[in-house]
């Protein structure tokens, strides 16, 4: 009696083919850390940008990398299919990727000069907007003072003088008009 059993390992040719095929998918990542060199030359980064790119980055490449192990290679990870990935990057970032990156320097860099121009030229306009959108607000931040000084504020009307001469100065009024 001849059991079917899957097959559980891969052969020679095979272990080849996934050899190759994470080399393609190696220079594939090679193209997204492309995207984030494009964005770091057209966009300033400050220290906390370039962190959530390389974060965003490395999850990409996880994610691949899991994908790849579980669609193709039966969930079996082994050390030469990312020694192929990586490969495959670095092949294609010394070979096509600087061809590529020089490409896109050339015609990034006229359109970042004039987005500098445009800035320089409508720098001003922002900057008076801002200068009077300051003053408007030192003057509403001096109103907002003297709402502290208000009369309900007075310990004055907390005693409650003012409410005695506010009712003598009725009753004077109401008796002038009696007599007329």
């Amino acid at each position: 009696m001849l059991l079917n059993v899957p097959e559980t390992y891969f052969s020679v040719s095979e272990e080849l083919r996934l050899f190759a095929l994470s080399c393609v998918i190696g220079a594939g990542l090679g193209v997204w850390y492309d995207v984030f060199r494009l964005l770091r030359l057209l966009l300033p980064h400050s220290s906390l940008l370039v962190a959530a790119e390389d974060i965003i980055f490395i999850a990409g490449c996880t994610g691949v990398f899991c994908i790849f192990t579980s669609l193709c290679v039966r969930g079996e990870l082994h050390w030469w299919y990312l020694l192929g990935s990586i490969l495959g990057a670095v092949l294609y970032l010394l070979t096509l990727g600087s061809l590529v990156m020089r490409a896109l320097r050339r015609l990034i860099l006229p359109v970042k000069k004039a987005f500098v121009l445009i800035g320089q030229a409508t720098g001003g306009i922002f900057v008076r907007c801002s200068k009077v959108s300051v003053i408007y607000f030192k003057k509403l931040a001096v109103l907002l003072m003297k709402c502290l000084f208000l009369l309900y504020n007075n310990k004055e009307s907390k005693i409650r003088k003012n409410v005695d001469n506010v009712v003598r100065k009725e009753e004077e009024q109401g008796t002038q008009k009696r007599s007329v």
